[in-house]
């Protein structure tokens, strides 16, 4: 469990550091999935979506590796984290498998910003589907481990029972 949210958390704050040293080859890789409309929104909007989204994988990032490396960890960051860590997880998947619908040659992953961007395929979406099926079994055993959190419980309280 703790490993887990190690890795992810890892992981979400190495992507959200990527995108934050190179935010322009990040938003041309999220205008180049043609999902915003540029005239209705404009770049300025594209920009606050890209902070947002570096910003809430910043967030998942840490929040994952508090929950991995406390000796006590609560049970909100960790879970706050895991929550955040899925919503960015579905969206990647859903702009991807968006963007392997329609055919988009111009798309790349953009799970590290303009690093490490491989061309789109079946396979990226693959992956993307995995760290989902992982991402909701740390959410689970999370949820369903009530030793791995800290209780609001004494030890003298426990003994009582």
């Amino acid at each position: 469990m703790r490993l887990g949210l190690m890795a992810f958390g890892s992981l979400f704050l190495v992507q959200g550091i990527a995108k934050a040293l190179d935010p322009v080859a990040f938003m041309a890789g999220l205008d180049a999935f043609h999902v915003l409309a540029p005239a209705a929104l404009g770049p300025l909007s594209l920009g606050a979506l890209g902070l947002v989204w570096t910003v809430l994988e910043l967030l998942a990032g840490v929040a994952m590796l508090h929950g991995g490396l406390a000796r006590a960890p609560g049970r909100e960051l960790p879970r706050a984290g895991i929550e955040l860590a899925l919503g960015l997880s579905f969206t990647y998947l859903a702009l991807d498998a968006g963007a392997l619908a329609r055919h988009l040659t111009g798309a790349r992953s953009l799970l590290f910003g303009g690093y490490l961007a491989p061309p789109l395929s079946w396979l990226v979406a693959f992956d993307q589907a995995l760290a989902i099926a992982v991402l909701a079994w740390l959410f689970t055993r999370a949820m369903a481990w009530p030793g791995y959190f800290r209780s609001n419980m004494t030890p003298l309280a426990v003994i009582d029972q």
